[in-house]
């Protein structure tokens, strides 16, 4: 009976590794890698978006999330949970700003936060203190101060 038990823990962190099953993390990286794709997509014609070295389910599953989460204008795949990316929203374009604009202000936000925070955390709160990071970067550079 442990012996079944172990097997079946194994086999679902396999599944999480693989982005299979139900418990798969938010990928921050793979967020901000989409939002480039969109961004820098030609057209306002509908996209299933591929990012080279990511598994197209995962990559699927992260466009879902974010075009319900309405960042991404899409339009629904008949039948299954792929979204053909339009482009950004208004708001997706405010959140990709703050995490792609400037470099720094994305790694002060990952190495604070962790790997494990940044997949548990609401999206909400990353977009806030991303947000806030670059308004304080954008100041700094126009001499503004705090």
């Amino acid at each position: 009976m442990n012996m079944n038990v172990a097997i079946l823990a194994t086999m679902k962190k396999l599944d999480h590794v693989q982005g299979r099953g139900t418990d798969m993390r938010r990928d921050m990286e793979l967020v901000r890698e989409i939002f480039r794709v969109v961004i820098a997509k030609e057209g306002l014609e509908g996209k299933e978006i591929s990012i080279p070295g990511y598994d197209a389910k995962i990559v699927n599953r992260h466009v879902s999330m974010l075009y319900r989460a309405g960042y991404i204008d899409g339009t629904p795949f008949m039948g299954d949970e792929r979204i053909l990316a339009v482009d950004l929203s208004w708001q997706g374009h405010e959140f990709a700003g703050a995490l792609l604009t400037e470099e720094t202000v994305w790694v002060k936000i990952k190495d604070a936060l962790g790997p494990e925070k940044l997949a548990t955390v609401p999206l909400k709160y990353i977009e806030a203190v991303a947000m806030e990071a670059l308004i304080a970067w954008g100041k700094a550079k126009l001499g503004l101060g705090g």
